[in-house]
């Protein structure tokens, strides 16, 4: 990656934070991506290594590599896909929506026994390396993801992390056969 995206990603806060207030210990992040490739990376508010999906919580037992939100949807005739990472080659085409301290994930006790929640987009534009597959820069779609998720800490709601997420259009341009995966 060029140095500038990494510094435009240090001052727009990428973090990854663990629920660990439940029977499952899952890693969130706020730039698309769940998991953390199976300690690869840390907690950013504890340093820990964070499980990407341990259940039950403290046992070493991991169920999950990575995973990503993806969106896509034609613009103007055009189809386009902003991926929060690709899986093999890291592309990633989602970062936090604003710099530090807005631009870090927020956390409440307000439904939830822990509950954080990420906003990011799609609108950075790393200018100096392209998709590796098809040879092009990413083309937005214009997109801010509001990612908000929730653990418990009591039986029977401690088996497992409820993620909702709200993706809103802030460009000018119409989303049509707009869809949305998760790998």
């Amino acid at each position: 990656e060029s140095e500038e995206i990494l510094k435009v990603r240090s001052e727009l806060c990428v973090q990854q934070l663990v629920h660990r207030e439940s029977n499952l210990w899952l890693t969130v992040t706020n730039w698309g991506f769940l998991g953390s490739e199976m300690e690869w990376q840390d907690d950013s508010e504890t340093g820990l290594p964070a499980p990407s999906a341990e259940f039950p919580g403290g046992s070493g037992l991991e169920y999950l590599f990575q995973g990503a939100i993806w969106v896509g949807g034609i613009v103007e005739g055009e189809t386009l896909v902003s991926v929060g990472v690709d899986g093999w080659l890291w592309i990633n085409e989602m970062l936090p929506a604003d710099i530090c301290p807005n631009g870090e994930i927020k956390k409440f006790e307000n439904f939830g026994d822990q509950e954080l929640v990420a906003v990011y987009t799609d609108s950075v534009v790393d200018e100096e390396d392209p998709d590796p597959i098809d040879h092009r820069f990413h083309k937005p779609l214009n997109i801010e993801i509001t990612q908000h998720s929730y653990s418990w800490i009591s039986p029977p709601y401690d088996d497992f992390v409820l993620l909702d997420y709200k993706i809103k259009n802030f460009g000018n341009k119409f989303i049509s056969k707009a869809y949305i995966g998760f790998y």
